[in-house]
C-alpha cells in the first residue's frame, strides 16, 4: 500500500504568545531559511558497503531528516534558567522554553520551538522521532517519542537535554537535528510519501483544537 502524510511547520512563538493552534504560521522565520526536511538517504555516501544491505535499507524506509533552517547560536544560563541567543546576546523567548526542572536535574531540558504538524487520511500511521548522530556530537540529547498521527493531532516539538550546558551551541543552517520515521502498523510494507502544505486544513485544525 502507498499513503501520503502531510505536514506544516513553524518556528518560534507568535508575538502575542498564544497557543500552538495560532502559532502554525511562518511569522518568525528569516527570509533565507533552507529546506527543512530531506529523505534520510538522499545524500548518503554510496561508497559505503552497508548501503546495499537490505536490513539497513529497511531501517531507513519511510524516514526523513529534519534540518536546522537557519544559523543559530545559543548558550544556557543554568543559574537563571534562561537561553541567551547570539550574536546579539538577547534572551530569546520566541525560540526556546526552559523547564523549571533545570534546578533539580544534572542536564537541563529545553524546548526548541521548531514545531511540525503531521496528518494523514490513512489508518494507524505512527510517527517516531530518533536523534541524528551529528546532534549528539554537540552535546544535545534529543527527547525521542512516538504516537499515532492517524488518531492524535498534536504538534511534534523539538526538545533536548543539554549535556554540555556550559558550552556555546552552534546550529548552522542545514544541520541535521533528528529523524522522523512513519510506520503503518497495519502493514509494515507500506510506502509512505511526505508532502508539505502551506496551510493546515480547517478540519485538521478543528481536531487539533478538540484534542
Amino acid at each position: 500500500m502507498k499513503y501520503t502524510v502531510y505536514y506544516h511547520w513553524h518556528i518560534g512563538t507568535n508575538k502575542n504568545n498564544e497557543n500552538y493552534l495560532s502559532d502554525f504560521k511562518r511569522n518568525t522565520l528569516p527570509t533565507d531559511f533552507s529546506r527543512v526536511i530531506s529523505k534520510s538517504l538522499e545524500n548518503y555516501d554510496s561508497n559505503y558497503e552497508h548501503i546495499n544491505c537490505p536490513a539497513f535499507q529497511e531501517s531507513y524506509k519511510n524516514t526523513w531528516i529534519v534540518h536546522q533552517p537557519f544559523d543559530l547560536k545559543f548558550k544556557f544560563d543554568k543559574e537563571n534558567g534562561i537561553i541567551n541567543h547570539f550574536p546579539d546576546g538577547e534572551i530569546n523567548k520566541n525560540y526556546f522554553l526552559t523547564h523549571n526542572s533545570y534546578k533539580q536535574v544534572i542536564f537541563p531540558e529545553i524546548q526548541y520551538k521548531y514545531n511540525f504538524l503531521f496528518w494523514t487520511q490513512a489508518k494507524n500511521i505512527w510517527i517516531e522521532l530518533h536523534p541524528h548522530p551529528e546532534l549528539s556530537r554537540l552535546g544535545l540529547d534529543l527527547i525521542s517519542g512516538t504516537f499515532s498521527i492517524s488518531s492524535w493531532i498534536r504538534p511534534v516539538i523539538c526538545a533536548f537535554k543539554l549535556i554540555n550546558y556550559n558550552d556555546l551551541i552552534e546550529l548552522p543552517k542545514g544541520f541535521p537535528l533528528y529523524y522522523i520515521k512513519f510506520i503503518d502498523k497495519n502493514n509494515f510494507q507500506s510506502k509512505i510519501d511526505l508532502e508539505e502544505k502551506e496551510e493546515v486544513p480547517h478540519d485538521i485544525l478543528n481536531r487539533f483544537e478538540k484534542e
